[in-house]
């Protein structure tokens, strides 16, 4: 990860222990990921040799202030697969129990992808089915917040100045962090947070491999390793892991 500007890779979930319960943050900042419940590596995943199986349990961060965006850009992503496409779904979530506020949760309603904060829902859009794999992403730039599902928008922007935040133990990863219910049915794999930079600002094609190739950000701007895309201005140098 980077960088000196707050520009950074502060979570990277490669997935890749099949046959265990245990799970790597490969960015710079090496967080505690504590498995609870039913989750445990598969060998069937969207890149390399492993992806998260989630059939009832959560992954769990320590709750990091590097989890809590304030009022800047902000990129959240992941592949994910779902089991059922009935009821609801939990995905990425830094709500403390018992709260909601100013806090990001991602989430799947029937077949829709759901972005809330303060306890609204601010975005709902797209269509996911059992079995396929999606790319989802929630970035902000600004104060516009958009919603992508394998590259596309979808929903509206949403106009977004808040100083978002990070509860304790969050995020989780998996479940609803607001009483631990809806849990997430299905696969996840290569789970990035970027706090600093909103990765994707319009339609694009979506990641073909994992994320751990170097790059160089320039002054100018900033080519996309995965994909090529020329997507923003930036200052720094760094390799995202």
């Amino acid at each position: 990860s980077s960088s000196s500007s707050g520009t950074e890779t502060v979570l990277l979930l490669h997935m890749n222990n099949p046959g265990t319960s245990t799970f790597i943050d490969s960015s710079g900042s090496a967080h505690t990921v504590t498995s609870s419940g039913s989750v445990i590596g598969t060998s069937t995943a969207r890149f390399e040799s492993g992806a998260g199986s989630f059939t009832g349990g959560y992954l769990l961060l320590p709750g990091s202030s590097e989890h809590a965006f304030g009022t800047g850009d902000f990129t959240i992503d992941f592949q994910c697969t779902f089991s059922m496409v009935s009821g609801t779904g939990s995905l990425y979530d830094s709500r403390p129990t018992g709260t909601n506020g100013l806090y990001p949760y991602i989430w799947r309603n029937g077949t829709s992808i759901v972005y809330t904060t303060d306890g609204i829902d601010r975005i709902t859009g797209g269509t996911v089915a059992v079995g396929a794999w999606f790319h989802i992403a929630i970035a902000r730039s600004g104060t516009s917040t958009k919603l992508f599902l394998d590259g596309v928008q979808i929903g509206s922007t949403y106009s977004d100045s808040h100083n978002y935040l990070n509860g304790a133990s969050r995020p989780i990863i998996g479940v609803k962090g607001y009483d631990l219910s809806s849990d997430h049915s299905g696969l996840i794999d290569e789970l990035r947070v970027l706090k600093g930079i909103a990765f994707w600002t319009s339609n694009f094609t979506p990641p073909t491999n994992s994320y751990s190739v170097n790059y160089t950000q320039y002054s100018a701007k900033y080519k996309d390793p995965v994909n090529g895309n020329t997507i923003f201005n930036i200052l720094t140098t760094g390799t995202a892991t």
